[in-house]
């Protein structure tokens, strides 16, 4: 699976939390901890693979990927669920 953010989204970024908006509607999510790092890597790696943002997420959280593996890639599906970012195949 290949992930990037959603097109159709409008985000800023404070350091300690990322707040995305949906557009036209408008609904706002603030991503803290380690949503902001799985932010980060996918605005970072447009059409990165889940292997390649649990990689740079492990990295900045000095981490093992094998122990952050499930919740990353469980995130990354919430946000797909949300429609702020987009997985392709």
């Amino acid at each position: 699976m290949r992930w990037m953010v959603n097109p159709h989204v409008a985000w800023a970024d404070d350091n300690d939390a990322v707040a995305v908006a949906t557009v036209p509607d408008t609904q706002v999510y603030r991503l803290e901890s380690s949503g902001v790092l799985i932010w980060d890597a996918l605005a970072q790696h447009p059409n990165a693979t889940t292997r390649e943002v649990i990689r740079s997420v492990a990295s900045a959280a000095e981490v093992p990927a094998d122990r952050i593996r499930d919740d990353v890639s469980d995130y990354l599906q919430h946000l797909r669920t949300l429609g702020i970012v987009i997985a392709r195949e």
